[in-house]
């Protein structure tokens, strides 16, 4: 690194201005009504942090899920900023800015191109994809965990340079702080192995004995992470027979692909009604496409390993949050479960890129492509600008939810929510959501019971 260490340095600053720009706007937002008060406003261990509940925050859950440090940072956001959710944000964007930096010191390392880590890493930055795990505070988790497992994944690439057991111990503390976070650290021996096949070097074609280490650490946390419940309390109460699963695994990889890309209509969430506007021969014939496209540069593009690194990095990172599986609730998919996942997407498709420059062998070529990435980051800044926007509060936020999916009877019932604590003028607007809400989907209880309960109290109001 030291013949190109200066223009690394100018290059990685530029990428922190980038991220840092794309998100500003994120740092002025408040708390939202979704997940945030069971993580923080209402959370006894963040508001009433205390050295003495330290073990306690050790020995439970946050919505079933494992994650002390992410209320130990919490904790710590609410007495450095005086539970300002402002504090919170900003310390959610610097997470991302490290993260970011951290994709392009180890891209740089791994590929030993610039132009492949810089790319990527600007991408990663920048995505409006990633607004959701930047801008919604209760989603630290995913910044945080992502700032440990790539730290992580540069120490692994030292270490594969030196075979320093002081390095390898760095990389098992920083994995293990990670499983405290969220249990995608558990795919960590998957992808450090990745790393070491496509690296070029004959003796790594299979996995050595300090990559299957890690498993040792990894199946515990899996188990710890979702084995206290049974399987049958873990799945999808409304869980689909297996043929539509596939049929929503499928539309999810297709979906993923085509935000990758061009990441408009973006939402807190997308209701299972969106299955309806689709059919399984057009997303099977849209996916049977990709996959043939993926495999041919898989194939093809044998001077370039990073392009199949990073297509295996991606279906790794990406399969979990298809919902073959029908784990966790009745949303189809999520801005958030792309966020680790885009690392291994953007070094295939930058990878492609290098290839393609450097088989023309034409700075005319390299200039051409160098300009349309630029437009493109242009693009994806503004968008994340203007995203970041949509969270600014929960009205906002489910305001733009129910625009795009007016036919959601959950996005009406948060609004309504929200829009109660406006007082008198913001009751009459909350029951009109609830009422919404209830007539979308009658059996939906909480909105029943919301509408009677503001009914009630807008009669208390009245003169």
């Amino acid at each position: 690194m030291d013949r190109n260490s200066s223009r690394f340095e100018v290059l990685g600053f530029l990428i922190i201005l980038l991220t840092f720009v794309a998100f500003f706007p994120s740092i002025s937002n408040g708390f939202i009504n979704y997940d945030d008060p069971v993580y923080v406003t209402e959370n006894p261990f963040v508001r009433d942090f205390s050295l003495s509940k330290i073990p306690e925050i050790f020995r439970s859950r946050s919505m079933n899920i494992y994650n002390p440090l992410v209320t130990l940072s919490f904790a710590f956001d609410y007495r450095m900023g005086g539970g300002k959710p402002q504090f919170f944000h900003f310390h959610n964007l610097m997470l991302h800015i490290l993260t970011t930096i951290l994709v392009f010191r180890f891209m740089y390392i791994w590929t030993k191109s610039l132009f492949i880590a810089f790319w990527c890493a600007v991408f990663f930055g920048i995505h409006p994809l990633h607004v959701e795990s930047v801008a919604w505070i209760a989603e630290r988790k995913d910044v945080l965990s992502g700032a440990l497992l790539t730290g992580a994944m540069n120490l692994w690439l030292e270490y594969r340079k030196r075979s320093s057991w002081l390095t390898y111990l760095g990389v098992w503390f920083l994995l293990s702080l990670s499983l405290l976070v969220k249990p995608v650290g558990i795919l960590f021996p998957f992808l450090v192995w990745c790393l070491d096949r496509f690296s070029g070097q004959e003796n790594h074609k299979w996995p050595k004995p300090d990559v299957l280490a890690f498993f040792l650490l990894a199946f515990p946390a899996f188990y710890f992470a979702v084995g206290h419940q049974s399987l049958e309390q873990k799945l999808d109460k409304t869980a689909l027979p297996f043929t539509q699963l596939v049929f929503v695994g499928i539309r999810n990889f297709n979906w993923y692909i085509e935000k990758a890309f061009w990441p408009v209509d973006l939402s807190i969430f997308y209701p299972m009604s969106e299955l309806q506007k689709t059919t399984f021969s057009k997303e099977m014939f849209t996916f049977v496409l990709l996959f043939s496209a993926f495999s041919v540069a898989f194939i093809k593009i044998k001077s370039k390993p990073e392009v199949r690194a990073g297509l295996l990095l991606f279906l790794l990172l990406q399969i979990p949050y298809l919902k073959f599986v029908p784990f966790g609730n009745d949303f189809i998919c999520a801005d958030r479960y792309f966020y680790f996942s885009s690392i291994g997407f953007f070094l295939y498709f930058i990878g492609i890129i290098a290839a393609v420059s450097e088989a023309s062998n034409n700075q005319k070529v390299l200039g051409g492509i160098c300009l349309v990435l630029t437009l493109v980051t242009i693009t994806f800044s503004g968008m994340t600008w203007s995203r970041c926007k949509n969270w600014h509060n929960s009205e906002t936020l489910w305001h733009d939810a129910v625009t795009k999916y007016p036919g959601s009877a959950d996005a009406w019932n948060n609004l309504g929510v929200a829009l109660s604590y406006r007082g008198k003028e913001g009751t009459i607007d909350a029951i009109e959501c609830f009422r919404k809400a209830y007539e979308i989907d009658p059996s939906m209880k909480i909105a029943e019971d919301n509408l009677e309960k503001f009914l009630k109290e807008l009669d208390s109001l009245e003169p």
